[in-house]
């Protein structure tokens, strides 16, 4: 069996999130356009306005549990939107991107969670930023596989 290596993993995660159809859906009804992905971002020349919502993989980390009995991958994904949409209910100012984003992320790791890549979970903390009218938030999927097989068992 040939092993499976972290830039297949990198390719099946972005084909998987280009494919999705809830998230194109979603895209569709809150932004009237289809979502983009990234794989890596370059901080000195950011993707333009245009290119949102935007999905971007940061990176993969390979490692083995503490027993070494399985294989994780852990990848580091990113959602962002464009949105300067604001309302006021109440007296209260509500920044519509930022439950948009969150919404938008969890898309991305539902369809990465059922794509049946592998075992699939989201296990760390998510980070959200409010860059007023970008927001951002990321995630790490991890992925996993007895140490045994090469390749995710289907």
């Amino acid at each position: 069996m040939k092993k499976l290596t972290a830039s297949e993993l990198l390719v099946r995660v972005k084909a998987v999130l280009q494919a999705d159809t809830a998230l194109t859906a979603w895209s569709q009804e809150h932004y009237s356009k289809n979502h983009t992905v990234y794989s890596g971002i370059n901080n000195e020349d950011p993707p333009p306005e245009t290119a949102y919502p935007l999905l971007v993989i940061f990176g993969v980390e390979r490692r083995k549990s503490a027993n070494n009995d399985r294989v994780i991958y852990s990848v580091e994904i990113g959602a962002g939107v464009f949105d300067d949409d604001v309302s006021d209910e109440s007296d209260n100012r509500v920044h519509e991107g930022f439950g948009r984003v969150l919404e938008f992320r969890q898309l991305a790791e539902s369809a990465l969670i059922t794509a049946h890549i592998a075992k699939a979970d989201v296990n760390s903390d998510t980070i959200t930023e409010l860059l007023f009218p970008y927001f951002i938030s990321n995630a790490m999927v991890e992925f996993e596989w007895p140490k045994g097989y090469d390749r995710p068992p289907r």
